[in-house]
């Protein structure tokens, strides 16, 4: 998974955030900087790179960003919940700094 349709998307895996880079020919989002910048000024490292299934599978968090919307949690994909299926806090965190309820 790199993106959605108007979207760039993020897990949350043991305290980091894990994103694809833009070399997997992704859309470079304004709100995806600003999620990136925000999250490091917050000490969250975030690692940009190929994510694989298996990443996805092992995410305790997910969300996508674009500019209109913000920050949207991803609770589930393909009927597979993500993590506990609900909001995390990490997302919860980035939503409430960039002034998205």
């Amino acid at each position: 998974m790199a993106e959605g349709t108007t979207s760039n998307v993020f897990f949350v895996i043991k305290e980091r955030i894990v994103t694809p880079s833009l070399d997997c020919g992704l859309l470079a989002g304004i709100m995806r900087a600003k999620v990136i910048s925000l999250a490091k000024e917050l000490g969250i490292t975030v690692t940009e790179g190929m994510v694989l299934p298996s990443e996805f599978l092992r995410a305790e968090e997910a969300f996508l960003t674009n500019s209109l919307m913000g920050i949207m949690p991803l609770v589930s994909v393909d009927g597979r919940r993500v993590g506990k299926g609900v909001s995390g806090p990490v997302t919860d965190l980035l939503r409430r700094k960039l002034q998205f309820p």
